[in-house]
């Protein structure tokens, strides 16, 4: 039954895609100089600099 299904094949079109260095800094600044959200900062560059996840970032205090 298993090799009846069909099987999914790998492309690239389904790499993730990162942001630019231009855009990581678009967004921090955009956290900074809003006074209701700028206490996420430190949160927000932690998240691009290593790549966690916001559900896994909750987690750590």
């Amino acid at each position: 039954m298993a090799k009846e299904l069909p099987t999914r094949k790998q492309t690239r079109k389904n790499q993730p895609m990162a942001f630019s260095q231009e855009e990581i800094e678009l967004v921090s600044n955009a956290f900074e100089v809003n006074k209701y959200y700028a206490h996420y900062v430190p949160l927000i560059e932690f998240w691009f600099k290593t790549g966690c996840r916001p559900s896994e970032a909750i987690g750590l205090q």
